[in-house]
């Protein structure tokens, strides 16, 4: 077994990310990859033999296709009904989450009272109960389903006032019933770790069953000398089974939740077969091609989409090889040029989404010129020769007021026309001013910044730009338009 391939983390949800979160804390050098099951949470309610199918499916998913050197469940409904067969299938170790979290409680409490909240799954099983029972069977154990705690979580709706207050009713029985110490039973119960302890309060010690885990993972890996010895640059590759933009609050949460220093990389996988032979397979992420090879400009491109949790390839042009016909942008406005584009393109990419923007500068002493010309305005398409024939033209002019204008046209198959556009305001200074930026960028100052747009960082020209601006608006449509809306 290879000790530099990754660690494979399974979970029905969102709930596991926090194993995650605090495994690539105690553990900086790892690659973790992580599968939630969001097409079929909750577990909680399912059947035993349902639980051990699915999760048996990831793993086979992660052990076959990702050569992963650890399974992890970071699911206690999975653990509790699943583990058993998982160790007794795989050569691999395997971990489950409640046994630490049973022996972190015993180690805690001081009055031998302790409380577990957990799915209908979990409770049912009795599995925390056997585990502390091990340590002292004395300990009284006072356990609460609570499947309310993990829809709040995986609705997104976990810092909200009205989830603090149902978790304040919702455990009131448990404060009075005398525990010291409190498991939180289900991995996604973390996520309302703040609004837990408030209900409880500070004189019960909360137990995080998946941060203890976290510790066996690194005495297994020292135990088997499984440590790897190279430090990944991917920290994580995040799955979920959710269909691809059908929803997206698994992408939202796991981005806020994560990627913070770290990348990430959320991608879908496909349940495929029938009920009883159903295995997962990864589905190609959708490719983009921009009818460009500024890389400039597929950077904001990529920038405003991954800001939008829309995961889309962007490719450049020269992707599609030698076999991109001549387009000639001969249209009267910058939607024309931009839909002559993206037609040209379709062609010969028929399955992929075409995305084409034509843009221009329009200054008003010159009664709108370059415009659609902006591009080769001095006769090529040569930035330099361009800037010094604007700044020839307006020699001793006073009205330097101009505006940049963008049009977006995006088409995919089986899809209408989608046109965005965005337009800023500004003036033409008299000479270069940044090296940032391309096109009439040096020239044209943004009185919000009061910069140049060539003076300006990226992240800063994404909030103005007219590029930026279309597609903030091509962002905010695009998730109703790729669900065919």
């Amino acid at each position: 077994m290879n000790k530099n391939n990754p660690i494979g983390m399974v979970d029905s949800g969102v709930g596991g990310l926090t194993v995650i979160k605090e495994a690539q804390k105690q553990l900086p050098n790892e690659q973790f990859i992580f599968i939630g099951d969001t097409a079929r949470m909750p577990y909680g309610p399912r059947t035993t033999e349902e639980v051990i199918n699915y999760t048996w499916q990831m793993a086979d998913y992660l052990v076959t296709k990702k050569k992963i050197k650890m399974l992890v469940i970071a699911c206690n409904t999975a653990t509790a009904r699943a583990l058993p067969y998982l160790e007794s299938k795989l050569s691999i170790p395997v971990i489950g989450v409640i046994e630490p979290g049973g022996k972190a409680a015993h180690l805690a409490t001081k009055n031998n009272k302790i409380g577990v909240i957990a799915t209908e799954g979990t409770v049912e099983s009795g599995a925390y109960d056997t585990i502390i029972h091990q340590y002292d069977t004395d300990t009284l154990i006072v356990s609460q389903g609570e499947p309310d705690f993990v829809k709040i979580v995986e609705a997104n709706q976990y810092q909200d006032q009205q989830a603090r207050d149902l978790v304040m009713t919702h455990l009131a029985p448990l404060q009075a019933s005398g525990i010291d110490t409190l498991i939180l039973g289900c991995t996604h119960f973390p996520l309302l770790e703040s609004a837990i302890q408030a209900a409880m309060g500070s004189k019960v010690k909360l137990i995080d069953s998946g941060r203890e885990t976290v510790q066996i993972i690194k005495q297994t890996l020292d135990e088997l000398n499984l440590n790897t010895v190279t430090k990944h640059n991917h920290d994580y590759d995040v799955y979920y089974t959710t269909s691809p933009n059908s929803d997206d609050t698994f992408k939202i949460i796991a981005t806020n939740w994560l990627t913070r220093d770290i990348a990430l990389d959320v991608r879908h996988l496909q349940i495929i077969g029938s009920q009883n032979q159903q295995h997962l397979e990864e589905i190609a992420m959708p490719k983009l091609i921009v009818a460009s090879n500024n890389a400039h400009k597929i950077s904001e491109i990529e920038a405003i989409l991954k800001s939008s949790h829309i995961n889309l390839e962007v490719l450049p042009l020269r992707d599609l090889g030698g076999n991109v016909p001549e387009i000639i942008e001969d249209g009267h406005t910058f939607e024309e040029n931009a839909t002559k584009k993206v037609q040209a393109i379709a062609k010969i990419a028929p399955n992929d989404y075409i995305l084409a923007d034509d843009s221009g500068l329009s200054i008003n002493a010159l009664n709108g010129d370059p415009g659609i010309y902006s591009a080769r305005y001095a006769g090529d398409h040569d930035d330099d020769a361009n800037i010094d024939k604007v700044l020839n033209n307006l020699v001793d002019v006073k009205d330097r007021s101009a505006y940049f204008s963008s049009v977006m046209v995006l088409i995919g198959p089986n899809k209408p026309k989608l046109v965005a556009t965005g337009k800023i305001g500004g003036t033409i200074t008299n000479q270069r001013h940044g090296e940032n930026g391309f096109g009439y960028d040096p020239i044209f100052f943004v009185p919000t910044f009061e910069k140049t747009f060539a003076e300006l960082t990226a992240a800063e020209k994404n909030q103005v730009s007219h590029r930026g601006l279309a597609l903030q608006e091509l962002g905010k449509n695009l998730p109703k338009w790729l669900k065919g809306e």
